[in-house]
């Protein structure tokens, strides 16, 4: 049975069994397909027959025997010589991880061969962020509606592309105002939105008619919004402002300025959907204002002499 087929099954049960986001399923098998281009070119390279032969664009061959300790490691020093980033790298041997767990749980392993395999830790870098007069000029600079809802979501609610990508029409409540955010490990959470937010998404729905509360939040002329369609808008903008964005950058500056502003790192844990309150932390690092305020404190003596 070959590994592309396994993976297939794998698939299946994290989607039926696991119920993983279908974002997460896609990224798992396009990961996998560059696992088994990896293959196919390791095998042409140790076959003399395959030498000078074209590449397909999919490859389907090899089978379970190749799924070893010793071509994980090759797979890991191949990524390393891409100079892909450590997370990028931990990323995909995780998931690595995790379809080798289910070929031995499933009795096609013995043994899983990611057993010995060395995984990098994860690189926690300081996040980038706006200034928040930008980040406002940004949104009110916006002309198309959609497009304006899209950025006042990602900049004024917090969210991941994938949640605003994820979002029906069903999960906004005019009445609260708030947004039903469906968050990464299927943890769902509600996100009370800013009245920019919410001027901004009455004026896109606005221009859409028929609306049933199953049909996607955004859309796009082929169906539900892709990630194409965030990455591009903020490429758009990041030609009108001059500055390179992404749509995380939003995200990590939503956090900051409402730690500026003194609200609990709870509260705004509950907010970004973050597991631990250590994924949160990190915006105490990013904050200037609280790092100043922090330092004047010791201006004033111990019982205010």
């Amino acid at each position: 049975m070959t590994l592309a087929t396994l993976h297939a099954r794998f698939l299946q049960h994290c989607t039926v069994e696991k119920r993983l986001r279908p974002m997460t399923i896609k990224s798992y098998r396009s990961d996998f397909r560059l696992f088994l281009h990896f293959l196919h070119r390791r095998s042409k390279t140790l076959s003399p027959r395959g030498r000078g032969q074209g590449e397909g664009p999919r490859v389907k061959g090899p089978d379970l025997r190749r799924f070893t300790p010793a071509v994980i490691r090759g797979y890991q020093a191949h990524m390393a010589t891409r100079r892909w980033s450590v997370n990028t790298v931990r990323r995909r041997l995780v998931e690595l991880n995790r379809f080798a767990g289910w070929l031995v749980e499933r009795r096609y392993l013995q043994r899983s061969p990611m057993i010995g395999v060395s995984v990098p830790r994860r690189e926690r870098r300081l996040p980038r962020v706006l200034d928040w007069s930008q980040v406002e000029q940004i949104v009110a600079g916006e002309r198309k509606p959609r497009d304006r809802a899209i950025l006042a979501l990602l900049a004024y609610g917090g969210l991941r592309r994938g949640e605003v990508m994820a979002a029906d029409v069903g999960d906004y409540s005019r009445e609260a105002p708030s947004l039903l955010v469906h968050g990464k490990g299927n943890k769902d959470r509600v996100v009370p939105l800013h009245a920019v937010a919410q001027t901004a998404l009455d004026a896109y729905l606005a221009t859409r008619h028929g609306l049933a509360p199953e049909q996607p939040l955004f859309l796009s002329w082929r169906g539900r919004i892709t990630k194409q369609v965030v990455v591009l808008l903020c490429k758009r903008v990041s030609r009108r402002i001059g500055r390179r964005l992404h749509p995380h950058l939003f995200r990590h500056t939503f956090a900051t300025e409402l730690l500026n502003r003194r609200a609990d790192l709870r509260v705004i844990q509950t907010l970004l959907g973050h597991e631990s309150l250590a994924t949160s932390v990190i915006y105490t690092h990013v904050s200037p204002e609280r790092g100043r305020e922090a330092v004047e404190l010791l201006r004033v003596s111990p019982g205010g002499r």
